[in-house]
């Protein structure tokens, strides 16, 4: 065997998709973090075999077979027990359509016999016949009736059968049974094993039971081939006290474990009860080791998430309380809206995912027939970093967990530590660990599970003297004990016991730091102020410094997000991270100037997001918003000492930014104020959000114009990852007169503008299909309207296939090209019917729309920038992260990258199907991103790229610079010239890294959705 030069590698492997499984995404984190190779398998969404980076592990994500389950005992006795029923049991429910079609067609005949010239050979007397229609119909209705018996019977789920077949397969096999009674076992092992044995792992970690075996068995095999793999079990669950699941599944997993946790080299479970019950039942010969769930640690270089309180809609007065995780019946979350049903004016939170789950349907409607629909709020998916923070401003944490079920009694659940992290009072159910916890402390209250009476008035104790509940939390010892940081280290012991000392953590990143602190030099008492600067022709940034120079107050540091301009000033900065964050260690932000004096400076957006003041130049529009938000000063332009007085003034009243990022949902997904009756301008946007697009306008329109407020109602995303927006609403409500009636009052009584990316209607379809039916409702309304594409949905393909050697277009899987036709076809001729203003957001579509106005792709360019460094890993790493395919020429570009990663010139990753947030990790860690090389013009992928500083390569159509009116720094590449674009950029490193520089250069000031904001003056002005 040669000699290991990388560091060992940890397979975690896990039952589940991974997204929702926060301790494995810890876990994987903080051993890469502690400087093991780390690599995450579990099952894809898409169906397709997927591997990407997330943090600084690797996750692997493989299909899971389909695979029939072994016949089950009652079936095998029901094909014997039923032997007429059908096989098909749809055929038995045609019987009754059968037998009424055999006497319609004896009348016909009877009726037709003596018109007819020839009957064929089976001309029969009508006697024979009507007597084979009965026999017909008397075995049709027996086998229909013999169907329905074997239904009823394989029905049973419990049963005399079900106990001896169990009893059967136990006897003959033992804790091999699983073999037979739970087919998932083998399912999991095929989707999974190949690529842990392909991984050459030197440690397999399994997380929970299904796990257990694959990695069991793959450690033998590997063994086998001489490689020394340890293996650690991570029991998150008694699996012998897991009632709920079938009889015959906790059969088969039981002894499923009993077998392979022998093979263990260690086991982990998540609480001490629990640690204890596994030795016992396995005679362990030491206790396993315990991790709680605990959160991780709040990153202060990490966007604030918003809040509960602001995203409910609520004030500081109204009492909340808040349940997050899991919506199953076992979590017993109606007690919570019979408890608010006795509790007046309470406000219920429930942050689950799935909200059309029938349980969470179920709650809905509870609430709503209790008449509490109002103060019952469903909200989404928040990520496990973001939760403590987003929960702090609720008034307490409730978990009503049902007793009984020895998992519940025995853990300290996630939530649990979430809550603390949170400094919220809690309110639990009696389950024996986490009661007796909250007991010890004094953080919250105990009730009797199944009591909604119990439960309002714990609640009521804890609203009337919430502090008295807080003070459990003044202790530092225990919220460190609280994180995932803290508990990981037990891991690390483990994995140091097995595989000896961590390597480096040459991965991780570096502590938090106050940056401008640092460079300022300033005294940890001394208040610093930044001033961001607005580039060369900035003039006021030169003001703004000479004025600060003499202050004795505060120290003074210019932020640069260009590191080109650093040297320009004698104490400036780059951020080594999103600007709003890095900006939140300071007492005041000095703006740059505005391009023209009605719009709002650059970078407020930011210092607001970061919770700080500003002072900006003095000009009609900063003066008007800083004096109605009361979020800063305006100080004059040509006035150095103005600045330093602004300073002064903003130093006095720290807090005042605080109203204001409640009433713009600073933080939140969707970070605009919500639209006003009292706004000059209220935009309506909507349907589609392709690519986020109408998400990044609206935060584009609605922090460059002031008082403007926005709205987007979006269709309900298709897949499982959607962009935000204030509202949803499905296709099928397009036909609802309630759906249509509503949105005519809220488009006609409510916006002054609208901007719509389909030709679609807007008002629903009670005026046609298109928006031309609603344009009289609109005008009559005086709303003005105008029209946004994107792409394909005005796109011409024949002309298309004309101008490109390459077109996407001869790709198209089949049928779609035909589709695609009529469809651009039909907007076409409705946008040029409508007489309304016409937007693009791509070049290209200007040959196919020439009256449309170019909107540049917008992207939150802050939250994309990254500081890692281009091309300086031996191989460089190459993404290509096509939305579909075919539009992409990905069928082109993958055999290049694929070979390149072969001749290991580069590490060539394939993202689909992600998620936007696991999309810009993988975006920013890239040293070259391939956007496509069959559309002619660059999209959002491209953009994203740019602002995070990474040089894109696509193919551009030679109309694209003239239009624009320059040479975008996107690298040019046709599908013969790939492989050599790709190659020169990883020889001439130089060269790729002045590419990336200059593309954040280009996104910052093309893309950051003030060009975009520009473009719609003119018909935000109408």
């Amino acid at each position: 065997m040669e000699p290991q030069t990388r560091p060992p590698r940890v397979v975690m492997v896990v039952a589940n998709r991974i997204d929702g499984d926060s301790r494995v995404q810890k876990a994987a984190q903080s051993m890469a973090e502690d400087g093991w190779d780390v690599h995450l398998v579990g099952f894809s969404v898409s169906g397709k075999a997927e591997e990407y980076r997330q943090g600084d592990y690797t996750v692997h994500r493989c299909p899971l077979p389909d695979l029939a389950a072994p016949a089950a005992l009652r079936d095998r006795v029901a094909r014997v027990r039923f032997p007429l029923a059908y096989a098909d049991p749809a055929r038995a429910k045609e019987v009754r359509y059968r037998v009424r079609a055999a006497r319609i067609d004896l009348e016909a005949d009877d009726r037709e016999r003596s018109r007819a010239r020839d009957d064929g050979l089976l001309r029969t007397p009508r006697k024979v016949r009507r007597l084979g229609r009965k026999v017909q119909r008397n075995w049709m209705e027996r086998r229909a009736a013999a169907t329905k018996a074997r239904e009823r019977f394989t029905g049973i789920e419990e049963g005399g059968l079900e106990r001896l077949e169990r009893r059967w397969w136990a006897a003959l096999l033992g804790d091999r049974a699983w073999k037979r009674l739970d087919v998932n076992t083998t399912r999991i092992e095929l989707a999974l094993r190949t690529r842990i044995l392909k991984l050459e792992p030197d440690l397999l970690h399994a997380h929970d039971v299904y796990p257990l075996g694959v990695c069991a068995r793959a450690a033998a095999h590997l063994k086998a081939k001489g490689r020394d793999v340890k293996l650690v079990y991570d029991a998150h669950e008694f699996r012998p006290g897991l009632d709920a699941q079938p009889p015959a599944q906790k059969l088969a997993l039981t002894g499923y474990e009993r077998r392979y946790l022998p093979h263990a080299d260690a086991v982990v479970t998540v609480s001490e009860p629990l640690a204890e019950l596994l030795r016992d039942t396995h005679r362990l010969d030491r206790l396993p080791a315990v991790v709680l769930n605990a959160p991780v640690a709040p990153d202060p270089n990490r966007a604030h998430p918003g809040d509960i309180r602001t995203s409910c809609g609520l004030g500081p007065d109204d009492p909340l309380a808040v349940y997050a995780g899991w919506a199953s019946p076992e979590r017993r979350i109606e007690e919570m809206i019979e408890a608010a049903r006795l509790v007046p004016g309470l406000h219920l939170a429930l942050i689950v995912s799935r909200h059309k789950n029938p349980y969470v349907q179920s709650l809905k409607a509870l609430a709503k027939s209790y008449g509490i629909g109002d103060r019952v709020h469903f909200r989404g998916y928040v990520a496990y970093e973001d939760l403590p923070r987003f929960l702090e401003t609720a008034d307490l944490g409730v978990y009503p967990l049902q007793t009984g079920p020895i998992n519940h009694e025995v853990s300290l659940p996630n939530k649990y530590f979430e809550y603390s992290r949170a400094r919220l009072p809690l309110v639990v159910s009696d389950v024996a660990t986490m009661a007796a916890e909250v007991r010890r402390l004094g953080s919250g209250e105990v009730y009797a599970s199944g009591d909604p009476a119990a439960l309002a008035e714990a609640i009521r104790r804890i609203t009337a003297d919430p502090n008295s509940y807080r003070r459990a939390y003044r202790d530092p010892a225990l919220l460190s004990e609280y994180t995932w940081e803290h508990q990981a280290r037990r891991y690390t012991a483990l994995y140091e016991e097995l595989l000896g000392p961590a390597p480096a953590r040459a991965a991780a990143p570096a502590p938090a730091r106050d940056m401008l602190r640092e460079r300022s030099g300033a005294p940890a008492d001394l208040p610093v102020v930044a001033v961001l600067d607005g580039g060369p022709d900035d003039a006021w940034t030169a003001t703004a410094v000479r004025g600060l120079a003499a202050l004795t107050e505060a120290r003074t540091v210019v932020v640069c997000a260009d590191p080109a301009r650093a040297a320009a000033f004698a104490d400036a900065v780059v951020p080594t991270g999103p600007v709003s964050a890095f900006l939140s260690t300071a007492s005041a932000v000095v703006l740059p100037a505005a391009a023209r004096d009605d719009v709002l400076p650059p970078g407020l957006v930011l210092a607001l997001e970061a919770g700080v003041p500003v002072i900006a130049p003095a000009t009609p529009a900063a003066l008007d918003f800083c004096e109605r938000h009361r979020v800063g000063q305006a100080a004059r332009a040509d006035d150095p000492g103005a600045v330093a007085a602004a300073v002064k003034q903003l130093l006095a009243d720290p807090d005042r930014v605080r109203h204001l990022r409640a009433r713009a949902r600073l933080g939140t997904p969707t970070p605009w104020p919500k639209l006003e009756a009292t706004d000059a301008v209220r935009l309506g946007l909507g349907p589609v959000n392709s690519a986020g697009q109408l998400m990044a306008i609206a935060k584009a329109v609605a922090w460059h114009y002031p008082d403007t407020g926005v709205e987007l109602v979006a269709l309900e995303p298709r897949g499982v990852f959607g962009y935000p927006a204030d509202e949803y609403f499905e296709s099928s409500q397009l036909n609802k007169t309630e759906f249509q009636r509503a949105r005519a009052a809220r488009v006609l009584d409510g916006y002054t503008h609208v901007l719509s990316d389909w030709a679609g209607p807007v008002l629903g379809r009670r005026n046609g299909n298109d928006i031309l039916g609603d344009l009289p409702s609109l005008r009559g309304a005086g709303v003005r309207t105008a029209l946004l594409f994107h792409g394909s949905d005005v796109r011409d393909p024949d002309a298309h296939l004309a101008r490109h050697e390459h077109s996407a277009y001869r790709r198209a899987p089949e049928g779609t090209l035909e589709v695609l036709r009529l469809k651009a076809t039909g907007s076409r001729a409705a946008a040029r019917e409508s007489g309304l203003p016409l937007f693009a957001t791509t070049l290209d579509l200007l040959d196919d729309l020439p009256e449309a106005t170019w909107v540049p792709l917008t992207v939150d360019v802050d939250r994309w920038y990254s500081d890692l460094p281009v091309m300086e890993r031996a191989r460089p790493v190459v993404l290509h992260a096509p939305s579909k395919r075919w539009t992409k020429g990905s069928d082109d570009i993958l055999p290049v990258l694929e070979r390149l990663d072969a001749a290991g010139k580069i590490e060539f990753r394939l993202a689909e199907g992600l998620p936007p947030a696991r999309m810009r990790d993988l975006v920013r860690g890239a040293d070259l991103i391939v956007d496509q090389i069959a559309l002619g013009c660059y999209s959002t992928l491209a953009v994203e790229a740019m602002a995070a500083g990474r040089p894109a390569v696509a193919y551009l159509h030679e109309a694209t610079a003239e239009r624009m009116g320059e040479e975008p720094p996107v690298v040019h590449a046709t599908v013969p010239t790939l492989e050599e674009v790709v190659v020169s950029l990883v020889e001439d490193r130089d060269r790729a890294r002045a590419i990336g520089a200059e593309s954040l250069r280009f996104a910052r000031r093309v893309h950051d959705g003030r060009a975009a904001a520009e473009a719609l003056r003119p018909f935000l002005e109408s």
